[in-house]
């Protein structure tokens, strides 16, 4: 019987790039899009009503 074609092996292995930190830019929007998705779960929002609230909330308005 024939090996897996995807089969995993120390041969193919891939070694994970190291993450690099956040800048300050990643991380303002980062806190932006908490406090939005705060916001729309203390207003219940879900579906159509919650993606154009986020996306205002996000740009600033």
């Amino acid at each position: 019987m024939p090996a897996a074609p995807f089969a995993a092996g120390a041969a193919h292995a891939v070694e994970p790039k190291a993450a690099r930190p956040a800048t300050p830019a990643q991380l303002a929007q980062r806190e932006r899009m908490k406090g939005c998705a705060a916001q729309a779960r203390g207003q219940s929002l879900s579906g159509q009503p919650r993606k154009v609230f986020m996306k205002g909330c996000l740009s600033g308005g």
